[in-house]
């Protein structure tokens, strides 16, 4: 199998079923493709080498812990939108950012185990990024939107 083959048939057992749930999922991840883990690592450090996969984790419904989440909708000027995403992003309870054009240009989603905890971060924010959070949308429906290429070598 040559490195590209590996790479896709990798990415399409991962966007598909995921990484095994196993105390060695790369090795689990090799035998099925019938290659060498090491290969399969290095397949892994050439796709986030190269831009393809850039964000690597799982997903869990944070309300089912008991958390409680919610959409900001932070007004931010255009020219300070890179470094206030940072600072945003610093925090471990936000779980991602978008930028959008306009007023409320970074958009971003927190989780935390109270109210009182949400806006503590808030707070901290808005204190770090010296910009107003104009919008607090509470998480009421949980979505995941799953979206799978095919690519050569699919599973199906």
């Amino acid at each position: 199998m040559t490195p590209g083959e590996l790479e896709d048939r990798l990415l399409s057992c991962l966007q598909g079923d995921g990484l095994p749930l196993s105390p060695v999922p790369y090795a689990d991840l090799a035998e099925e493709l019938g290659v060498a883990e090491e290969e399969v690592l290095q397949a892994m450090e050439r796709l986030i080498g190269s831009g393809l996969v850039r964000f690597f984790g799982g997903f869990f419904d944070a309300t089912a812990l008991g958390m409680q989440g919610v959409l900001c909708a932070l007004a931010v000027p255009e020219d300070r939108v890179e470094v206030v995403a940072a600072l945003v992003d610093a925090h471990p309870e936000v779980t991602h950012d978008y930028q959008r054009e306009g007023d409320y240009a970074l958009w971003f989603t927190l989780n935390a185990g109270s109210s009182g905890e949400l806006d503590r971060v808030l707070t901290e924010i808005e204190e770090e990024t010296e910009c107003t959070v104009a919008l607090r949308l509470p998480s009421q429906e949980v979505w995941k939107l799953r979206t799978d290429f095919r690519l050569p070598g699919s599973r199906s």
